[in-house]
């Protein structure tokens, strides 16, 4: 794909006269009233039925430009503002050096692609041939129907989006063809006309389209040789001020196959794409500007003996050309292009930090909260601390019979956010789990987990001042520790991260892979056993806690010993048992208790375990004593399932599709005798990670033999009760996130009008349950203002125009967790937060304060100074399960009491699907989660505004 990427933007210099050179080309005349005009196609003549006058190519063209010397492609582009570099070395180097390789032996030399390739090709001829015959037969007969083939464009029509296609006149014996015009719709490449010359776009008139020049379609294709044989090398650049791309490429050797093709030409082609020759810093360039593109956008062609060498933005042509005389640095000096290896078939870098700095200062998102209005991208990148890298390398070489890859992460300072692991320790092969002897494919890493999780919650932590003040979004990023702490009941970090070792490594089990391969294995070093096994132990049981009540007998865990060892399944529906164990040293996950069991009996030397010896050996001499990172795979048996599947499939295929029936694939043997083992590795290299690998066939880890492609699976199955907390929790503070909106909005609508509102609506005297309800009044503080003023209060809250009003949902009155959704199934927007009315059937209607009446009443108002228990010991809002009304409605929906008990997942409605409680906001603005087990006295209590209780918030949390 790289390499495709690469031919097509070095082409894009080009194209444009490319593609003028094919096109129809316009009479210098008008036409007269017998000749067709220039915007319509007659088919007939593209058949050749009317050869139209012969097409004259212009004087022949001569790239100027400055004789060879010993440059590289690469000193060819300048280093000034380059972000980007790719360079393909072409066929001519690339074949050679491929046809070296394991990988060439054993795909290309066995004869595996060959017949793959002969074979879909006879198929791909064959469903073209059967394609003709079918639009053929469609249509008639072809070549004896007349068709009027009519293309119109018209600058109006394609300024609004459209461009009519018709086929009129389709005469044919063919009952089902239908007579008249065909319409098709096809979206413009432009909506933007201004820069078209409109003396192109004539009305009602047509054109005789003239036949292919073979003289222009032969030089195209020499150019495209040229290009394969010798390669790309594209770069592209950003100066300071407006971020506009300038690119230069170099193709080396196509020079002369460029000046071919621009010779073919026509002088009215020359014309339209403005060519000439300039003189630049003494250089010859051949200088043009493409249709449709501002003037200073131009471009500019040249070569440097058989090079040429293209460039295309503003100033672009003068920096290229100084050069290319000398007077400017050359792009091979950019620092990360320094150690691009010499015999590279394919690199490439990407200068991070300098695009970060010119497009820095783009807004990310709109805040209108901020001074500036918004988000800046080097904010949100700084956030993150995505800021500390500098740039990205890689390459691709052949060394003999392998191929090698390198990579390189470069950074500027010391990682953080989301960068935090890229700074890890060293470790060594001594480092690795018990792994098995005959083992396919491994990796391994060195990681510090609670680093990583700290780089993590930074991270969140810089994001949430991004966010809107009082935000959901800023509270939950905010709190993040909170949420995972709260999930597990413990301090995540220090009882499940920090009793973690700085090795985590996967490997597949060739022997206890179970049903389908299924023997993907996890270890991780571990350094506290017993705070982990503690930690564990906590999870599983809230885990157990919360599966659903019809879970029990699908889901059972059964623990045994294996060497001394607790190994601990969870039987999943009788078909799945993963499994996991933790010894003094490694914490092991595995799908199938045999895995585990046979790591165990591994570690005990009880089985034998994987060194680099034999078919490794090799390989394995190229690794350092010391890395951060390790994989290996064994591509043998893939390479053999690959081609018993080919070999399996293709018989079929050719058979039904008119294939050669002689294809016969190669013997595996054939095709996997070349392969020998695969090996990366990544180091620290003080300014950053540099990875290097070694390869005969790359394949994918999960190919090298395991079967491990299901572990991701089954990993993350164990994980599936701990993301369903996880979700569950976030959720519950998105909750409470609510109740706190509300609570700011009740606190802003009392800095107004010194009272809070009333719990329905005044001026009118509708029972309180058709009343609107104090939601309305709190609408222009939760910027609903527009939505208020369409309410009539004098009205029921479902009357008038208040139906339609009461339909709308307003999120910040849902809580997330309900699966019931947000209406009533009459349509209306419910609400999960009621005001509380305090304590007793009475409570709510009490038009005036008592000991046992609460903030809100359906006809009564309270200011602060009437809460003599205390804001921060007085219930505003809570959180109701059952009896959902609607926000708009008064009365019970909006406003209750307690009444009975229990309290909580009582009949008065009080509850959340939170288990073990649920949610409540007191007046101070403080939200908080209650128990369902809590004193019945010290709920009521907070349920009071002038009860004077003792509130002992020690039960209460």
């Amino acid at each position: 794909m790289l390499r495709r990427a690469g031919v097509a933007a070095a082409l894009g210099v080009l194209v444009v006269a490319g593609l003028t050179v094919l096109r129809p080309t316009a009479s210098a005349q008008p036409p007269t009233p017998g000749e067709k005009g220039l915007n319509a196609l007659q088919a007939a003549d593209v058949l050749g039925e009317a050869p139209p006058a012969a097409v004259v190519p212009g004087p022949p063209l001569t790239l100027g430009g400055a004789p060879a010397d010993a440059r590289g492609p690469a000193d060819l582009l300048p280093a000034d503002g380059a972000v980007a570099f790719v360079a393909w070395a072409g066929t001519a180097k690339a074949g050679p050096a491929f046809a070296q390789t394991a990988a060439h032996k054993s795909l290309i030399d066995s004869g595996l692609l060959p017949t793959v390739r002969r074979s879909f090709g006879a198929v791909w001829q064959k469903g073209f041939e059967e394609a003709r015959k079918a639009v053929e037969q469609a249509t008639g007969g072809g070549a004896e129907q007349e068709i009027d083939f009519h293309f119109e464009v018209d600058e109006e029509d394609m300024k609004e989006g459209d461009i009519e296609f018709e086929v009129e006149d389709l005469q044919s014996p063919k009952d089902n063809v239908e007579d008249g015009p065909q319409e098709f719709q096809l979206q413009p490449i432009e909506e933007n006309l201004d820069a078209f010359d409109e003396d192109v776009v004539v009305e009602d008139e047509e054109f005789d389209a003239p036949n292919p020049r073979p003289e222009a379609l032969a030089a195209l294709q020499a150019l495209g040789d040229a290009t394969l044989s010798g390669g790309v090398t594209l770069s592209v650049h950003l100066l300071e001020g407006p971020p506009l791309p300038s690119v230069f490429v170099v193709l080396p050797g196509a020079a002369d196959a460029a000046e071919a093709l621009l010779s073919q030409t026509t002088v009215e082609e020359r014309e339209a794409l403005q060519l000439r020759q300039e003189e630049v810093n003494g250089v010859s360039v051949t200088v043009g500007n493409v249709p449709g593109v501002p003037p200073f956008f131009n471009f500019g062609l040249w070569r440097v003996g058989p090079h040429l060498v293209g460039a295309i933005g503003p100033g672009a042509v003068q920096r290229g050309v100084a050069v290319t005389t000398g007077d400017a640095a050359a792009l091979g000096t950019h620092p990360l292009a320094e150690h691009t290896p010499d015999d590279a078939l394919l690199a490439g870098w990407l200068d991070f930090a300098t695009v970060v700095d010119r497009f820095g200062e783009f807004p990310a998102y709109e805040a209108d909260w901020r001074p500036g209005g918004q988000v800046t991208v080097g904010e949100l990148l700084t956030a993150l601390g995505l800021d500390a890298l500098s740039g990205v390398r890689g390459s691709l070489s052949a060394d003999g019979e392998a191929l090698r890859s390198e990579g390189e992460w470069l950074l500027r300072g010391e990682p953080r956010g989301l960068l935090a692991a890229l700074d890890p320790a060293p470790m060594s092969l001594a480092d690795l789990p018990p792994l098995p002897a005959e083992v396919k494919s491994f990796g391994a890493c060195s990681v510090d987990f609670a680093t990583l999780y700290d780089g993590l919650i930074d991270a969140a932590g810089a994001l949430a001042e991004l966010q809107r003040p009082d935000s959901r979004e800023r509270a939950m990023l905010e709190n993040a520790p909170a949420v995972l702490n709260d999930l597990a009941g413990f301090d995540v970090r220090a009882a499940l991260l920090e009793p973690l070792g700085s090795v985590a490594a996967v490997y597949s089990d060739p022997h206890d892979g179970g049903l389908f391969g299924l023997g993907g294995v996890v270890a991780i070093a571990v350094e506290d056993a017993a705070t982990l096994k503690a930690g564990l132990a906590t999870v599983a049981d809230r885990a157990l806690t919360n599966l659903p009540p019809d879970a029990g007998e699908q889901v059972r865990i059964t623990a045994y010993q294996q060497s001394g060892v607790d190994v601990t399944t969870v039987s999943i529906a009788g078909m799945f048992r993963p499994s996991l164990a933790v010894t003094d040293e490694w914490i092991v996950f595995a799908p199938t208790p045999q895995a585990v069991a046979a790591f165990l009996l591994r570690a005990d030397g009880t089985l034998p375990t994987w060194g680099p010896t034999g078919r490794w050996e090799a390989p394995f001499g190229r690794v350092p004593a010391e890395f951060t990172s390790l994989s290996a795979s064994d591509p043998r048996p893939a390479a053999a399932f690959l081609n018993n599947l080919i070999g399996t499939l293709l018989p079929p295929i050719n058979h039904f599709a008119g294939g050669p029936a002689d294809a016969i694939l190669p013997p595996s043997e054939l095709v996997t005798g070349p392969l020998f083992p695969n090996v990366k590795w990544a180091t620290n290299t003080g300014e950053g990670v540099q990875g290097v690998g070694y390869a005969s066939l790359p394949t994918p880890m999960a190919m090298g033999g395991g079967g491990s492609v299901a572990t991701p699976a089954i990993l993350a199955s164990l994980l599936l009760p701990a993301v369903q907390q996880a979700r569950e929790a976030a959720r519950r503070m998105e909750s409470m996130n609510n109740l706190k909106q509300l609570g700011l909005a009740a606190h802003n609508y009392h800095t107004v009008f010194d009272t809070l509102p009333r719990g329905t609506a005044e001026g009118t005297n509708l029972p309180p349950e058709r009343r609107l309800s104090w939601v309305v009044a709190l609408l222009p503080y939760l910027e609903e203002g527009a939505l208020a003023e369409r309410l009539d209060p004098t009205q029921a809250w479902d009357a008038g125009p208040n139906a339609q009003v009461a339909r709308t949902a307003l999120p910040w009155m849902v809580n997330p967790s309900d699966p019931n959704g947000a209406t009533t199934d009459e349509g209306y927007a419910v609400t999960h937060y009621v005001g509380v009315a305090g304590v007793g059937p009475n409570a709510a209607a009490a038009k005036r304060h008592t000991a046992k009446t609460g903030i809100f009443g359906y006809d009564r108002t309270t200011k602060f100074a009437d809460v003599t228990d205390g804001l921060s010991n007085t219930l505003m809002y809570g959180s109701v399960q059952s009896n959902v009304g609607p926000w708009a409605q008064g009365g019970p929906s909006t406003v209750r009491a307690f009444t009975q008990q229990p309290s909580i997942g009582g009949p008065d409605g009080f509850g959340g699907y939170h288990a073990g409680g649920t949610d409540f906001l007191t007046a101070d603005g403080a939200a908080y989660f209650i128990s369902e087990n809590i004193d019945p006295q010290v709920l009521e209590a907070l349920a009071t505004a002038r009860g004077g209780e003792d509130v002992d918030w020690d039960e209460v949390e």
